[in-house]
């Protein structure tokens, strides 16, 4: 594709983000909750720390710690996040996402123009893929998933290269394709979003297999285009090994594992195939549009494209049928392929549905012209046949032509809707409709292509924008320092013991995780990656059970105290697990200078008292009854079934001072002790290493009541010592009678082994490019105008 075309692409999707997407960008709404409130608060703190000279491995300040770098979301590892280096979170994560939709508009159309089609068609599939249906809406959800879906079209394109430098003989070049879909799969990898990855695992493979399929490959072609490829994804997952191992760690412990979920818990918020059904053929921005659709159908008589074409109606009616959810049987295959099952939205299968759509909307406007053109030239030349040329023309553009006409029959359901389908679709109609009626002769080939292309630029700028407010701003900036003077104040009150945001944190100025760039320790904190024991923990306080009364529910850090459980007691009933937690300050809401609801009731029952801190809406309390977050535990007993041990826990007398439960052997029996322990005390305290003095008149456990996890190990006067799980959440060490030091170190073997794996694999796909470095990147037998798709 001619660097024009490239440029003018470019130029369109820079347009469109500002104009569509940014410009109209004012009401806070649930729709980007998460990228307020989860995101734009873990890169501001997470690129700070790095700035700084810190690793982001763990942090101390979310519930009662975590596994920070291991959580996929969060992209530390993701390269292009140095613009979080760069810039401000709020520029950087503009330009994150502005950048993201260029590579797959561009990619895109790359593509398309490797499978042999002309620049304009092959622009008009850029342009689609960016304008509507789902990707642009990845921008308001979660931006590892548009930053991990990215990639998709270069790995397309390194597979087709893969393939005819393989067909051909070229194996140097082959290997050279094979490079770069490692370099896409490590990417799309590091983005940290494993969902997407797999779904362009799929369409990646399927790729591969039609374009062996329809050019007949040999079984040896089989053999070597399967070894370069199985080996690229290989590579490439070792490439973001330092990324993929901390995960697979996590998982193992996580409140979600890698297993099919049930299908209730994969629609959590409930299956909106009817809303897909119906977005399909709106007017709406999420749909894929008038100009889209009605040239679906004339890619299948694209005879010079229709190998491609055939993969991506088939991949991409897949897609679709499986993003519909249990509403048809075709989804039972999504719960048995290997991988599928284990996330939750199947609908965002949409963005490979809507990336193949571009592609035969892209193949239809090329057979269309084509056919044209052929059928001029025959015209032309007075060969024999020209009638029937001239018919399959005026076929290929007649049937996208009744397609608009029934589109332009739809009423949508929205008020919106109106604004841009019907009469798009009916201007659709009359063009294609007219085109086919002018003499064979006319050379209408690069106007109609053109037009086509200017149509559906229009339709992608006329449609409803959505108001949705991104945090691109300075203002938004702002919000998140609104009470920055209270949280520092928390943060030094607290110091060693924790902060419970109860019902404070549905708003970007109160958002959870600001404890990470404030540093306080907080109780809570929105996740997209919990523990199985924090899910436990929290799940008990909030509803009395570890089995969740809400089956859709997965534990994402946050209690909700606004529902009532038949036959459970209230939360506030079990605060005694709050208590063990160390929370010694609860800030909370006022209404109309009064607290509200559900965190009124728990304060004024739970009695904590009200303190002068306060700033604006927020009010802050205190708990008189918090124990010390380390502690000496003479009286150790072995943990029952996790149920029985939580109610233990929660009883309101409950002292884990006098008595503490541990998972494993301590190593000691108790013998004569005092009857109560002792509050320890904490000499250091940083996100990775934790020391505590304390004095034992006889052997004992020394508890921290922080998340227990594989990745931290324990000395007792600089001699490794074992680490059990205590009371079931957190760290216990056994320690002789005496004065003993005790030291917590987080440096897991899953970040050193990965981030090892990570730079060798680095350097040897680094070796792979520069051995497969192509003389001429676009050999003459490999140019698409010399490589039509067999039909």
């Amino acid at each position: 594709m001619t660097r024009g075309v490239s440029a003018a692409v470019a130029a369109l999707v820079v347009v469109f983000w500002t104009t569509r997407i940014v410009l109209p960008s004012r009401i806070y709404s649930g729709q980007v909750f998460d990228l307020h409130n989860l995101f734009y608060p873990h890169y501001e703190a997470a690129y700070a720390w790095i700035a700084a000279g810190r690793l982001p491995l763990w942090t101390p300040y979310e519930l009662l710690g975590a596994p920070w770098s291991a959580v996929p979301s969060g992209g530390v590892f993701y390269p292009p996040h140095v613009l979080y280096l760069l810039l401000p979170t709020h520029l950087a994560l503009a330009a994150s996402g502005l950048l993201h939709l260029v590579v797959i508009a561009l990619s895109t159309a790359w593509f398309a123009r490797r499978a042999g089609l002309d620049a304009t068609p092959a622009a008009l599939a850029g342009i689609l893929v960016v304008m509507r249906g789902a990707i642009p809406g990845e921008l308001y959800l979660a931006p590892c998933r548009l930053e991990a879906e990215a990639w998709l079209p270069l790995g397309c394109i390194a597979v087709l290269d893969l393939v005819r430098a393989a067909e051909r003989g070229h194996m140097r070049d082959a290997t050279h394709a094979g490079a770069v879909l490692a370099f896409a799969t490590a990417l799309s990898c590091l983005a940290g979003y494993p969902q997407s990855t797999v779904f362009l695992g799929y369409a990646w493979t399927s790729l591969l297999m039609a374009l062996l399929i329809g050019r007949r490959a040999s079984p040896t072609r089989w053999a070597s285009s399967g070894a370069i490829f199985a080996g690229a994804l290989a590579l490439g997952a070792l490439v973001a090994l330092v990324a993929l191992l901390p995960a697979l760690e996590l998982s193992r412990a996580g409140a979600r594992t890698t297993k099919t979920l049930p299908v209730a818990q994969m629609f959590p918020m409930g299956n909106p195939s009817v809303a897909i059904l119906r977005d399909a053929l709106s007017g709406r921005s999420n749909s894929f549009g008038v100009v889209g659709l009605s040239l679906l159908p004339a890619a299948l008589l694209a005879r010079r494209h229709r190998l491609i074409a055939v993969w991506a109606l088939v991949l991409g009616g897949l897609a679709f049928l499986l993003a519909l959810g249990p509403v048809t049987p075709v989804f039972e295959l999504y719960l048995r392929l290997p991988a599928l099952g284990w996330f939750r939205g199947p609908y965002r299968l949409l963005v490979v549905a809507d990336f193949c759509f571009a592609i035969l909307a892209a193949a239809g406007l090329a057979g269309i012209t084509a056919a044209f053109e052929a059928a001029r030239h025959a015209s032309a030349s007075g060969a024999r046949g020209g009638s029937r040329q001239r018919s399959w023309a005026r076929a290929t553009i007649v049937l996208p032509a009744a397609v608009a006409l029934v589109l332009s029959m739809q009423r949508g359901v929205h008020a919106d809707d109106l604004s841009v389908g019907p009469g798009l679709a009916a201007c659709v109609a009359a063009v294609l409709l007219g085109a086919a009626l002018l003499p064979a002769a006319a050379p209408i080939r690069g106007g109609l292509a053109l037009v086509m292309v200017v149509v559906a630029t229009l339709e992608a700028f006329l449609a409803p924008a959505n108001p949705a407010r991104l945090p691109y701003f300075a203002a938004d900036a702002a919000e998140y320092r609104t009470y920055e003077t209270l949280f520092r104040t928390l943060a030094d009150l607290a110091g060693h013991d924790r902060v419970w945001m109860l019902g404070a944190g549905l708003v970007p100025r109160t958002a959870e995780r600001l404890a990470t760039i404030y540093e306080f320790r907080s109780f809570t904190s929105l996740s997209s990656a919990t523990l199985a024991r924090q899910a436990n923990y929290y799940t008990y306080l909030s509803e009395g059970s570890t089995h969740s009364a809400r089956p859709m529910w997965v534990f994402q850090g946050d209690i909700d105290l606004s529902h009532t459980y038949a036959g459970r007691a209230q939360a506030v009933d079990r605060r005694r697990l709050v208590d063990l937690a160390a929370v010694r300050f609860v800030v909370t809401r006022k209404g109309g200078g009064r607290l509200q609801g559900p965190a009124r009731n728990f304060i004024t029952t739970a009695g904590y008292r009200p303190t002068s801190i306060a700033a604006g809406e927020l009010a802050v309390f205190e708990n008189p009854r918090a124990l010390p977050r380390a502690y000496v535990a003479y009286n150790v007993r072995a943990a029952p079934a996790v149920e029985k041990l939580l109610g233990r826990l929660s009883r309101d007398d409950f002292d884990p001072l006098v008595e503490t439960y541990v998972e494993g052997s301590p190593g000691f029996v108790p013998a004569t002790a005092p009857a109560r322990g002792t509050a320890a005390t904490i000499v250091r305290d940083d996100p990775r290493v934790v020391e505590i003095d304390a004095t034992l008149e006889a052997p004992g456990l020394v508890v921290l009541a922080d998340t227990y996890y594989d990745g931290w190990r324990a000395t007792v006067d600089g001699n490794p010592a074992p680490i059990l799980p205590t009371n079931h959440l957190f760290r216990g060490v056994p320690v002789p009678a005496g004065f003993h030091r005790v030291r917590f170190d987080y440096l897991p073997w899953s970040f050193i082994g990965g981030a090892a794996g990570s730079v060798v694999a680095s350097l040897a796909l680094a070796a792979v490019f520069a051995w497969a470095r192509r003389s001429d990147r676009w050999p003459s037998d490999m140019r698409p105008e010399h490589d039509a798709e067999p039909s």
